[in-house]
């Protein structure tokens, strides 16, 4: 797509000096319409484009990766929980591909609502501009506690977790998660999210 898009621009600049060589040539209608699809429905549809493809970009984990305060929390998806007492979220899910790989960030901290992913860029924003123009807190927090409907989106209809014993000890806690009353993270069910050169984030 990126390719696409520069070709595309490339190829409209080339045009255009091809035609104010010979617009005197044109009649006025000519004209009209040339300047019509040149200078107004191709920029529309090419900054569409752009703008789609920008968004795509900024879901891969590499984009994440691009902020040295994000550095830890991208190096954590590679954590070796096999040796280890704690199981990262993170980590079991980025090395067992239960998330993409490419963009395992994305899949698991944005809301999938109508408005999802705009207001995960919204919230990009906020990282940036709290990364460049201010002091970058010490310790990352979620603006809002993570939801447990971005686990139930991939886990709610899975075999393995409805029947898991430790999910059925508790009769409403289905029920209470889908209510967003209780959440995987709390204290004794999945309650380390990263591990971060030593040291759990919660």
């Amino acid at each position: 797509m990126k390719f696409v898009l520069i070709f595309f621009a490339v190829f409209n600049v080339v045009f255009l000096i091809i035609l104010i060589q010979f617009w005197s040539h044109f009649s006025t209608k000519t004209k009209k319409i040339i300047a019509f699809f040149c200078l107004g429905l191709f920029p529309v549809f090419w900054g569409i484009g752009v703008a789609q493809q920008n968004l795509k970009e900024t879901t891969a984990v590499g984009f994440c990766n691009n902020c040295h305060i994000m550095e830890p929390y991208v190096e954590s998806l590679k954590f070796n929980y096999e040796n280890s007492l704690d199981v990262p979220l993170a980590s079991i899910h980025y090395q067992n591909n239960w998330v993409s790989q490419k963009v395992a960030c994305y899949e698991c901290h944005t809301r999938y609502t109508m408005f999802g992913t705009f207001q995960a860029k919204l919230t990009g924003l906020k990282h940036l501009w709290k990364n460049y123009f201010t002091q970058p807190p010490e310790k990352l927090e979620l603006y809002k506690p993570f939801s447990p409907m971005e686990c139930l989106r991939c886990h709610g209809t899975s075999k393995k977790f409805l029947t898991e014993i430790k999910h059925n000890k508790d009769s409403d806690l289905i029920t209470a998660l889908k209510q967003e009353k209780r959440t995987c993270l709390e204290e004794g069910c999945h309650e380390v999210a990263h591990i971060l050169k030593d040291k759990k984030d919660f």
